[in-house]
């Protein structure tokens, strides 16, 4: 048993000699089985990431230059698979604790040095009970907004709502659904939205935010979407929602999609002006060079998100 009090760890390493019965004779000695497994308390450490999917390979994955700075919280990935948690090429994923209930894939240098613990119990979604908005009538049908500069009101856009290039909007605070379309923000267009949660719902409900955009979203602090950035409707097909934007600088709040792929292809940082962004989606993909920033400054007049004590990795040689 090997103590370590600085990591505040331990390990036990079991070994045992391995008699074959038949071609003894090939061997010299006895070559032996070795198990171990490590627990390590984590102080109650917040999770900031949970990849849903079970059962696939990448549920949470980085590669090329991609980051996740979360030194204050957990990035937990729920897949079997053996490559349930991915990080390649020169990305990194920086976490308090990171945790896959299968496997990994990558060097420690991809987790700064200290390789994710495996074998990791599977967290169930927090906000699987939370109650989803009611969907009204439509307020508006294909809409498009080109050239605009003014303020949006909510309600429920059938069809999507596309903010076109060089528009300014702001969105006035509520719910804003999205059935059967995208929330499209085009390049060089300006949204800014406090206050506003996001609720996808029907066929091809998403959003994609182009890289030159700038998108600024607080989560309501009261209501139906109090604390959600966006909400997808749990009956929805499995969709991707994008961000490619090098200015979503702000996504205060959380974002859940339970069926959703959330794909970050930027090149700059990403939620860094948010006091605190949690994801709890279907799988979590980063590419190119975004650094996804996951502070944990929580308002207590929001729910924190859960918090896990302690993880165990077990290996065998």
């Amino acid at each position: 048993m090997d103590v370590d009090a600085a990591r505040r760890q331990i390990k036990v390493t079991l070994a045992q000699d391995n008699r074959p019965y038949f071609v003894a004779s090939f061997f010299v000695g006895s070559p032996q089985i070795l198990v171990s497994s490590t627990a390590r308390t984590n102080n109650n450490s917040n999770i900031c990431v949970i990849g849903l999917d079970k059962s696939d390979d990448a549920t949470v994955s980085l590669e090329t230059n991609a980051m996740i700075s979360a030194p204050k919280c957990a990035v937990y990935s729920n897949s079997g698979s053996t490559s349930g948690l991915v990080a390649t090429g020169n990305s990194n994923l920086i976490a308090q604790l990171t945790c896959s209930a299968g496997g990994h894939s990558g060097m420690p240098k991809n987790y700064n040095q200290e390789l994710p613990l495996t074998d990791c119990p599977i967290v169930s979604g927090p906000l699987a009970s939370r109650p989803a908005p009611s969907v009204g009538p439509c307020k508006e049908k294909d809409a498009e907004y080109s050239h605009h500069v003014g303020s949006l009101q909510p309600g429920v856009y059938c069809g999507g709502l596309t903010i076109k290039a060089s528009s300014e909007v702001t969105l006035k605070p509520g719910v804003y659904i999205i059935k059967d379309g995208p929330l499209v923000i085009e390049s060089s267009s300006t949204v800014e939205a406090k206050g506003v949660g996001f609720y996808f719902a029907g066929s091809n409900a998403s959003f994609l935010f182009e890289s030159s955009s700038q998108v600024d979203i607080e989560a309501p602090i009261s209501g139906p979407l109090a604390g959600l950035v966006a909400f997808q409707d749990r009956s929805s097909p499995e969709t991707d929602f994008v961000i490619t934007s090098n200015k979503a600088r702000k996504l205060l709040g959380t974002i859940y999609l339970p069926n959703g792929n959330l794909i970050v292809a930027a090149n700059n940082k990403v939620a860094d002006g948010s006091a605190y962004t949690a994801i709890v989606v279907r799988r979590l993909r980063l590419s190119k060079g975004p650094n996804l920033v996951l502070n944990t400054k929580y308002k207590e007049r929001w729910s924190r998100f859960p918090t896990v004590s302690a993880r165990r990795r077990s290996r065998r040689n």
